[in-house]
């Protein structure tokens, strides 16, 4: 496990030797997506073409195929994969506020 802070951003995770968070997975894009703060929350945008399985708190699961999130509260994400298949390589993440 590793906890990674993203105050500004952007967060680039995929695949590719350029993304700050590298996923070894054949089904990850290059560049798959992006974490970056917009004003004051956080957007992911998905840029691949398997997609982003995003799942916010108890909600249903969202997929997301090159568009933008609001991310809030905590959850967990999957690049390529749903988040309960059992190859995922599951991101998890918590929205919240630094003083």
């Amino acid at each position: 496990d590793e906890d990674i802070t993203v105050e500004e951003g952007p967060l680039m995770i995929g695949r590719g030797t350029k993304s700050d968070l590298q996923i070894a997975d054949s089904r990850v894009s290059r560049m798959h997506a992006v974490i970056e703060r917009q004003r004051d929350s956080f957007m992911i945008t998905d840029s691949s073409t398997n997609g982003t399985y995003v799942q916010i708190g108890d909600e249903e699961v969202m997929f997301l195929h090159r568009e933008q999130l609001r991310l809030h509260g905590s959850g967990q994400m999957s690049l390529g994969r749903h988040v309960n298949h059992e190859d995922a390589k599951l991101l998890r993440f918590e929205c919240k506020t630094i003083s």
